[in-house]
Formats: C-alpha cells, sequence, structure tokens
C-alpha cells in the first residue's frame, strides 16, 4: 500500500513560521548561524503559495486583501526596528507588502483574462452573424436563380 504524505494549510503555516523565526533569529540574536538564514528562505515560497490558495478559496477577495494590508502595515514597524532600529525605515519592507502585490497582480491577471474572453465572444458572436448572413444571401440567391419567386419583406 502506498502511503501519502499530506499537509494541512495550518501544518504548512505552522512550518513556514518556524523557518521564518529562524531566519528573524540569524538577522537579529545569532548573526553567526549561517544555516538559520539558509532555513528562513524556505519560508517565502510556503507563504507564496498559501496566498495563492487563499486567493482561489475565498469568498470575498477585497476583504482578503484588507486582511493582508491590515498585517501588512501593523507588522512593518516592529519589522523596521527589529532591521535598522528605528520605526520607519523606507528601504527595507516586510514581506507581507510582496505577498500583497502578488495578489493584486493574480487579481489584475484574472481581470485582462476575463475581459479577453468577453471580447473573444464578441468577436466570435459577430463572426456567426456574419456567416449566417452570407449563408442567408447565398440562399436568397440561389431561390432566385431557380426561378422561385422572392419572398416579401415583413412589414
Amino acid at each position: 500500500m502506498k502511503r501519502s504524505f499530506d499537509l494541512s494549510t495550518a501544518a504548512l503555516h505552522l512550518l513556514a513560521m518556524a523557518f521564518m523565526l529562524s531566519d528573524h533569529l540569524w538577522a537579529t540574536v545569532l548573526p553567526g548561524v549561517m544555516w538559520l538564514t539558509a532555513v528562513g528562505r524556505i519560508a517565502f515560497p510556503i507563504f507564496a503559495f498559501l496566498a495563492v490558495e487563499g486567493y482561489f478559496h475565498t469568498h470575498s477577495f477585497r476583504r482578503y486583501a484588507l486582511r493582508m494590508l491590515l498585517f501588512a502595515v501593523l507588522s512593518e514597524v516592529p519589522f523596521d526596528l527589529m532591521y535598522s532600529g528605528t520605526p520607519f525605515y523606507p528601504v527595507h519592507q516586510n514581506v507581507i507588502w510582496t505577498l500583497l502585490l502578488g495578489l493584486l497582480g493574480i487579481r489584475a491577471m484574472e481581470a485582462v483574462r476575463a475581459t479577453e474572453e468577453h471580447y473573444r465572444r464578441c468577436l466570435l458572436r459577430q463572426h456567426q452573424h456574419e456567416e449566417q448572413q452570407q449563408f442567408a444571401a447565398v440562399f436568397h440567391g440561389q431561390r432566385l436563380s431557380a426561378g422561385q419567386r422572392q419572398p416579401r419583406p415583413s412589414i
């Protein structure tokens, strides 16, 4: 029997948070322990995956994006204090801003895709209408050449 290994979303969150903690420990308390930052760099791809999963499973993108924005703002001051020692450090921001920009990018791509699909359908309908008109013209021309009476125009 083949065994499968499944991780829940909660387990992935906890794992990513542990990896991020190791990276932050390296950046603040234990700068000489280089393996901590190597382990910590695994956190971002996991968080990015979870953000995309959240995008596709949320009922309200607006509320999801606002929660992400709220956490980005709330975590910015502690992040800046940790990295620079000042409450505002415009050179380096926390990763939640990047995740939020990624979500907005996905939303923009979905909007473009929907718009393209709308135009594609409109063009298809226009093409079908033109084909119907051409068929009607050919059919009508064949009826006239066969000596059949021309239909009366409807009023």
